[in-house]
């Protein structure tokens, strides 16, 4: 069973200016090309992984509500409130599906999603190979996918480190949205998603150079 947050619209737009003052108090952030983000409809923003800060930046400088998916047992006391008024999706294990079921529902009800090709956070500061989980959510959807390219975030806050770094710069860009091809949409054969996932990654890496 799929459980979607409840739009605390209050909540979540208070949590975000929170936040937003507190980012920008203790770093130097800049934001590019955020209006490629379509404004209605589904849409699959990609993003490289530097650091535990990835999510909530993204969260402040796009001007859509983001949603992230969560596992169930977030969703508790205080905390569950919290992630639900900030608009995390949550995903109960074992009870209808996994995380590709959810996301595709989700882009399909029209909400901003935001995923991690790489799947986790970099060790060494370099983007690291994706996984295909991200084509198959796009085919299945079939939405626009923005690439997002997250920069600054690991001199800002490395493995390892409890708090952030003060006053490093960040950058957050985002790119022309896309969907993918008909070919690019052929789940049934694993080289052609393996590609499509590598190339997806090559979308966000050459946002550096925009």
């Amino acid at each position: 069973m799929v459980w979607f947050h409840r739009e605390y619209n209050f909540p979540y737009w208070f949590s975000k200016t929170v936040v937003k003052l507190a980012f920008y108090s203790i770093a130097r952030i800049t934001i590019k090309d955020k209006m490629n983000v379509p404004d209605t409809g589904g849409v699959l923003l990609v993003s490289n992984h530097m650091s535990h800060l990835d999510p909530p930046l993204i969260g402040i400088t796009c001007d859509r509500k983001v949603h992230f998916l969560a596992k169930d047992e977030l969703f508790r006391g205080l905390i569950g409130w919290f992630m639900c008024s900030t608009g995390q999706i949550r995903v109960e294990r074992g009870k209808g599906g996994g995380a590709v079921e959810v996301a595709v529902e989700s882009l399909n009800r029209g909400l901003c999603l935001c995923i991690f090709p790489e799947g986790t956070r970099s060790r060494t500061g370099e983007m690291q190979r994706p996984y295909t989980g991200v084509v198959v959510i796009a085919a299945k959807a079939n939405c626009s996918v923005v690439p997002v390219l997250v920069e600054g975030t690991f001199e800002m806050m490395p493995p390892k480190t409890k708090f952030p770094r003060l006053f490093k710069k960040v950058r957050i860009t985002y790119g022309k949205p896309f969907y993918l091809s008909d070919d690019e949409r052929d789940l049934d054969n694993r080289e052609i998603v393996r590609r499509t996932a590598e190339r997806i990654m090559e979308r966000i890496k050459a946002l550096s150079d925009a």
